[in-house]
């Protein structure tokens, strides 16, 4: 089941998230250097992805 979520707040929190270096969609970030789940705040992929918490 879906959440629905105003349009403009999921532009505004996909704006949000691309600032921060995420790709824009999940067949992009699928696509992206170090695969799936290599965002910055997963932890996971090459070094340069990492980020301590």
């Amino acid at each position: 089941m879906r959440i629905q979520v105003p349009r403009r707040q999921t532009a505004a929190a996909a704006e949000i998230l691309r600032a921060r270096g995420f790709p824009r969609t999940e067949p992009e970030a699928a696509l992206a250097p170090g695969g799936y789940g290599t965002g910055p705040i997963s932890g996971a992929g090459p070094p340069e992805h990492r980020r301590e918490l």
